[in-house]
């Protein structure tokens, strides 16, 4: 069995480019993205004829119960599978036409995104990713970044975590964080 090192490296928004990030996680068994940003950065949001007919709402205390429903359709159709919110955990959901089709749950003690935005898989490439990640900033207002962590699921990097990746980089993150763990020597397991 080798030895076990646990590697943290803080990254310039550069590097979140997938292509980077596979070659310095190569010799990683796991490894996880934090992702920061400044919620008092200015942001564009999309314009497109989708985004403008979206609503948000948002679900917090016990209401979370009911948005975490809207949100499971989400992650359902974005993940294949459903994570349910923290306890805490706002929910926050976008709804085009009264079906849910983008779900984030933002922790306000950790000011964390927690498990991510989510877009249901039909309606990727519209803004509705970047409409919710912008309300999510908004709600969090001033009082430090906000982060979102994203778990990478191998190597090489998989299709969804180059999306991802590339997702986060494209909204003016103010920096990273990656945590590694690696193996060392003869013997991994």
């Amino acid at each position: 069995m080798g030895a076990r090192a646990l590697l943290v490296a803080r990254l310039r928004v550069e590097h979140l480019e997938p292509g980077f990030l596979a070659g310095l996680l190569s010799p990683c068994r796991r490894s996880s993205v934090a992702i920061f940003y400044d919620p008092s950065h200015p942001r564009r949001l999309p314009g497109n004829a989708v985004a403008k007919r979206v609503s948000i709402r948002v679900y917090e205390g016990g209401e979370a119960g009911e948005g975490a429903k809207h949100a499971e359709v989400v992650q359902r159709s974005s993940w294949g599978f459903f994570q349910p919110p923290l306890p805490g955990d706002v929910v926050i959901v976008a709804f085009l036409e009264g079906s849910p089709v983008a779900a984030a749950y933002y922790n306000p003690v950790s000011r964390n995104i927690d498990y991510g935005v989510h877009v249901a898989r039909g309606m990727w490439r519209r803004g509705l990713g970047s409409l919710l990640l912008g309300r999510v900033l908004e709600l969090a207002g001033p009082g430090g970044p906000v982060s979102v962590v994203r778990v990478l699921r191998g190597r090489p990097l998989s299709g969804s975590d180059k999306r991802a990746l590339l997702f986060y980089r494209s909204h003016s993150p103010v920096g990273a964080l990656v945590v590694c763990e690696a193996v060392c020597g003869a013997g991994e397991d």
